[in-house]
């Protein structure tokens, strides 16, 4: 569940890119479904946070709180970022209807957008990531022994 949102944001960006080179209105549409259900699904993505990092805590006591309370914060963006972006995508799709052509202003705005909320998902993946992967986490080096 909580890679749907990284890869929801991803694949339509992807399609919003394909579409704007093909000048596809299908496929930029389809972009914008995708980032409609992207923003649906990530609302209980971030909410099997809180579940999640219990369940850690009792399995791996060691974990460090200021890395599960920084990805914390960010997922709260990101969410803010992917919402946004699925409510625009909703809007564009009822305003600009089958038969209308989307405007080149409100592509490139969720074009921008989409980047974006893309970023503080990959953020905010990184960071849960280093969560639970004691092996991607930035650790000091050892200090050199004194008194040589």
């Amino acid at each position: 569940m909580t890679h749907v949102p990284v890869f929801g944001t991803l694949f339509g960006l992807a399609l919003l890119l394909l579409g704007m080179a093909r000048k596809s209105e299908d496929v930029k549409r389809l972009s914008l479904l995708v980032f409609m259900i992207t923003g649906i699904l990530a609302l209980p993505t971030y909410l099997t946070g809180a579940p999640a990092e219990n369940q850690l805590r009792n399995l791996f006591p060691t974990t460090p709180l200021e890395t599960a309370e920084q990805h914390e914060e960010v997922a709260i963006l990101a969410l803010v970022a992917v919402l946004f972006v699925g409510m625009l995508a909703l809007a564009g799709s009822v305003i600009f209807q089958k038969g209308k052509l989307l405007p080149g202003w409100f592509t490139k705005l969720v074009l921008v957008l989409a980047i974006i909320s893309t970023a503080a998902l990959a953020w905010t993946a990184n960071l849960g990531g280093k969560v639970r992967h004691t092996e991607i986490r930035h650790q000091e080096p050892a200090a050199a022994p004194s008194g040589h």
